[in-house]
Parts: C-alpha cells; sequence; structure tokens
C-alpha cells in the first residue's frame, strides 16, 4: 500500500536529525506535519522528504507527479502547539475518511520525544 510507505518515510526522516516531528496526518490528497528545526532548516528538510519520498513512490509504480512544487508553512508561536496538533490529529475527521482519530492509521503525535535533536 502506498500510504504506508509514504507514512514509514514521513516518520523515517525525523530520525535523521534533521527536524523535530511533533505531529502528522497523511491523507490521500494532502500531508500535515509540525516540525522544528534542529540540524537542518525546514526548507531543506521538505526538499529532502519530497525527492525521497518521489522516489520511493516511483520505485512502486506511481506515475507522474506526487507533489506540488512548493508547500505551505508558517512560525508558530507557543501558544498555538495545542491547536496546531489538534487540527492536524482531527484532520481525517474532518475530512469525513473516519469518526473517530484512533481509526485512521497515519496521523502521530511525537510531543516530548526526539529532544535530543
Amino acid at each position: 500500500m502506498r500510504s504506508a510507505t509514504q507514512w514509514g518515510l514521513v516518520c523515517e526522516q525525523p530520525q535523521r536529525g534533521a527536524v523535530q516531528l511533533l505531529a502528522a496526518c497523511l491523507i490521500p490528497d494532502h500531508l500535515h506535519l509540525l516540525a522544528k528545526p534542529a540540524a537542518a532548516p525546514i526548507p531543506r528538510w521538505m526538499n529532502s522528504l519530497k525527492s525521497y519520498a518521489a522516489k520511493v513512490a516511483h520505485q512502486h509504480g506511481h506515475i507522474g507527479e506526487l507533489w506540488q512544487p512548493s508547500y505551505w508553512d508558517r512560525a508558530l508561536r507557543a501558544d498555538e502547539l495545542d491547536s496546531a496538533v489538534d487540527y492536524i490529529l482531527r484532520n481525517p475527521v474532518s475530512a469525513g475518511y473516519v469518526d473517530a482519530v484512533d481509526d485512521w492509521p497515519w496521523v502521530g503525535t511525537w510531543l516530548g520525544k526526539n529532544d535530543d535533536g
């Protein structure tokens, strides 16, 4: 299943120490990430993630573009963190894919983890 492969890529990439992944949600038409820069700036990490995921997707038979050329990002204030995590985690419910967050396999939060960079 391609989605499982893509989800594995999302979760694996931060382990390389480039960012601290705080929350993520993969649904069929987009990906939400909440990440904190660690050893690399977010744009460099996103470029690496997108390139690697596209390579793997093409190896698994995907034809055509996997990503849009750009992505949307913004800095968050500390008081926005909880609402951003909630928005990301609830995305599959809001999009109508499932009735409960726990029913969606490609959503997660890693708050407090990877603190060592």
